[in-house]
Order: C-alpha cells, then sequence, then structure tokens
C-alpha cells in the first residue's frame, strides 16, 4: 500500500501495510461494482491530472482491497495517503489516525495520520494530485498512454518497494480489462464523462451545474459560471482534443466558429486559448459529435438537400483542425438531427424524430465514413424534435434520453440496453425550472 512518507524521504522507502483488511469480496458482482463505482472517478482523475484511468482503477483494488480497508470504507481514503507535515492538503477534509503496520525492515504497529476525503472522486483526484506534482514520478508522464510501463516507471521512482508490484498491478488491469476506462468516453466539462447540465441566465451568463452522482434524481452537487455572452440558442459543448473535458464553443455573426478550450474542468470560466475553428456555418445548423472514436468531436452541418456533412477533426483543438469531409446520411433537417453515442463504442449514431413521435436511429458501424450506418431501430416513443436531449449522465458512454415535461422538470430515461429497441431501463427527475428553449448539456 501507498505509504507517503516514503515517497517525500527517500530512506524511508518501506512498503505500508494499513490495518488488516477483511478478505476481498470473493463475488463477481461484488467486483464488478467496484469496478463500474471507480471508473468515472478514474477517468475524472485522467482528465485533470493525466494519470491513465486503468492505473488509478487497478491501484485503488490493489490499495484498499477492493474498497474494504477501513481507510477505504470509514475515510474514503483508497491509496493510504497520509496526511504528513502539509496537513490534509486542498482536497481532503481531514486528517485520522489509525494503527498501520510499518517494516523498515522488521513490522511493527504505529499509528499515523492519514487522509480523509468526502468522496471517492476526492480520494482519486488527490492520488492524481500527488503524482502529478512529485517531480519524483515526472518520467512516468511520457507513458500515459502506455498505461504498463506508467506503473513501472512510479514504481521505479519509489512508489512500492514490492518488486512484483507492477506485475500485480498489470495483472488487475489485464484481468478486469480497466484498459476500457482509457479509451475515450463521452466528455463532459469536469472530464469524467458524466454529462453536466447548463443554462444561459437572463444576463447572457451559462451557469452550469456539476454532475456528481450520474443517473439519479437531481445529480448535482456544484455550479458555476462558465462563460459570460452567450444566447440560448449559440452556446455548444464538444470536446475538441480528445481530452475528456468539453470546450465551449459559438457562431460568430460572420459565421465563423470560435471556441475556448477547457484547461480547468468544472469551475468558473475555465477557459484558456481561443480559435477559430470553422467558417461558414449557423447557430441552428451546427452539429459535434465523435464518429470515429478518436475522443476528438467531428462538426457536422445539414446541406440545403438534406444531406448531412461532417468534417473530421484530425488535429484536435487547432485553427481549422478538420482534414477530410463525407455525406454521412440524407434526408435530414436542421431542426431535426440528433448524434449521440447509443452503445458505448465511443461512436455516435444519428436519429430524429418521425411525424409519429418515434425516434429512429442508425447505428454507427464505420466511423467516419459516408453513410457508416448497418442498422436501425426505433429507441423511444411520444418525443418532438424541439424538446429531446442525449446527455450521458452516468458516464457509461450510452446516451440518456431526455425531455422537459410542461411543469418544468427535466426528465431522463437511462439507457440500459445500448443500441436496441425501447433500450430505457429507469427514469430519474434530473432537475426542474428549464425549458425546451434554454436547456443545455455540457
Amino acid at each position: 500500500m501507498l505509504n507517503v512518507k516514503r515517497l517525500v524521504t527517500t530512506a524511508l522507502l518501506a512498503l505500508t501495510a494499513l490495518v488488516t483488511l477483511p478478505a476481498a469480496p470473493a463475488a463477481a458482482d461484488a467486483h464488478s461494482d467496484f469496478i463500474n463505482a471507480a471508473g468515472p472517478p478514474a477517468q475524472a482523475s485522467r482528465a485533470e491530472f493525466g494519470v491513465p484511468a486503468s492505473v488509478t482503477v487497478a491501484q485503488a483494488i490493489l490499495e484498499s482491497g477492493w474498497g474494504q480497508s477501513a481507510l477505504a470504507v470509514e475515510d474514503k481514503n483508497y491509496f493510504g495517503i497520509k496526511c504528513g507535515s502539509s496537513g490534509p492538503g486542498p482536497i481532503a477534509i481531514g486528517c485520522v489516525t489509525r494503527p498501520t503496520t510499518e517494516c523498515t525492515p522488521t513490522c511493527h504497529t504505529v499509528y499515523a495520520s492519514f487522509r480523509r476525503y468526502a468522496s471517492m472522486l476526492d480520494s482519486f483526484r488527490d492520488h492524481g494530485a500527488f503524482l502529478r506534482n512529485n517531480p519524483r514520478y515526472a518520467n512516468a508522464f511520457n507513458y500515459t498512454n502506455n498505461p504498463n510501463q506508467f506503473v513501472e516507471e512510479i514504481r521505479k521512482a519509489g512508489y512500492a518497494t514490492d518488486p512484483a508490484y507492477t506485475s500485480k498491478v498489470v495483472n488487475l488491469m489485464t484481468t478486469y480489462n480497466l484498459y476500457r476506462f482509457d479509451r475515450p468516453l463521452g466528455a463532459s466539462l469536469s472530464g469524467d464523462g458524466r454529462t453536466e447540465i447548463a443554462m444561459v441566465l437572463a444576463n447572457g451568463d451559462v451557469k452550469a451545474w456539476r454532475n456528481g452522482r450520474g443517473f439519479t434524481d437531481m445529480p448535482w452537487d456544484a455550479d458555476a459560471i462558465v462563460g459570460t455572452g452567450f444566447t440560448p440558442d449559440n452556446a455548444f459543448f464538444a470536446d475538441l482534443d480528445g481530452d475528456g473535458r468539453k470546450e465551449i464553443i459559438v457562431v460568430l455573426p460572420n459565421g465563423d466558429l470560435k471556441a475556448w478550450h477547457n484547461d480547468g474542468g468544472f469551475k468558473a470560466n475555465p477557459w484558456g486559448a481561443n480559435v477559430i475553428i470553422g467558417t461558414g456555418f449557423t447557430a441552428g445548423n451546427t452539429f459535434f459529435a465523435d464518429l470515429n472514436a478518436d475522443g476528438r468531436s467531428e462538426v457536422l452541418m445539414v446541406m440545403p438537400n438534406g444531406d448531412l456533412k461532417a468534417w473530421r477533426n484530425g488535429r484536435g483543438f487547432a485553427a481549422m483542425p478538420w482534414d477530410g469531409d463525407v455525406v454521412i446520411g440524407s434526408g435530414f433537417t436542421a431542426n431535426n438531427t440528433f448524434l449521440a453515442d447509443l452503445n458505448a463504442d465511443g461512436k455516435a449514431e444519428a436519429m430524429t424524430v418521425l411525424p409519429s413521435g418515434e425516434v429512429k436511429a442508425w447505428r454507427n458501424a464505420r466511423g467516419f465514413a459516408a453513410m457508416p450506418w448497418d442498422a436501425d431501430v426505433i429507441i423511444a416513443t411520444g418525443f418532438s424534435a424541439n424538446n429531446l436531449f442525449l446527455p450521458d449522465l452516468d458516464g457509461d458512454g450510452k446516451a440518456d434520453i431526455t425531455t422537459v415535461l410542461a411543469n418544468g422538470d427535466v426528465k431522463s430515461w437511462h439507457n440500459g440496453a445500448g443500441f436496441a429497441a425501447m433500450p430505457w431501463n429507469a427514469t430519474a427527475v434530473i432537475a426542474s425550472g428549464f425549458s425546451p428553449t434554454n436547456l443545455l448539456f455540457a
């Protein structure tokens, strides 16, 4: 287990064993539950600090005994991070003294001060911040796209004295396919993949509420003014560079698309650099979607003849990053075109609302290609084109269908089955006080 003291003082490179752990859950569903809970916070930490999400989940499993250690259960400390002389730091909410076994080399019980957290997310963020901000681990961040080597680099730098530490972590990543958490999923303002909700206020401010609890009634746990000078019909959010955090985009009066890079995740005005990414667009006929599962949103437009034309994002957040274009559909209108990933393969499906109120979807089997669709299905009934939204509320990569009710409540149906007829398996009222014309998801 992680002993922060040894990370700060090289002489104390001794593996810390926390209080005796209960046996790890034996049931496969208990393991699955922990992994499913750990995935989104690990992805949020990756977006903020760069630690591969697969590594974070595997380390949490190994160092907290599948979340069953006393520190994990009582203090939401999944990595054994100690307070030390610096106290709890900016993320933890306090310190707690607990018995622990240290071997230097003789093993003995000592009392140590450990950090306590409000949530798993905060524990994971603190773990990410510790690795990112400690110079001894700098070389590991040359391998953020190679999780196995990342683990080996932090081990060599003193994270663990166990020579088998790397193989243990890699075995967990392989056995449970934790690498899937490194794959780009639907982005969000915070970077954890769980879509935030937003509204343009009367003064032009864009107010967003952070999704801290996934698919549930009223999952929002914080709010922030993330932009100023916008209108409800001309504010777009899309991840342009594949880092998991959505940029904010507007169509200027001359038809240029201007984007601001999301440098800070979910916070007040997190935007850094800005760039013109396109020309010749209108606010009512601009769409963003990741068509080829590389994490970078393409830009799309419905042509006068009803063709749906897409430009491929080959260069991320850059001036005019598009390196190819293709017609991916026909028979669409600008006010009745929807794009979202329904089956968590990273490739957005296309949808439209039929005159009957049915929502018809076409599955994207071939990514960025001419007419990439290989199947179609009716996924819902009773919707209208001006009141249909498709956020991913729980960060599982599958869009949840959403509408604004007559009383202003925002109702969502959870996508439990992916690309399928009527895939919804739960409902939740996620917000109140909205209208279809002033509801944004980010």
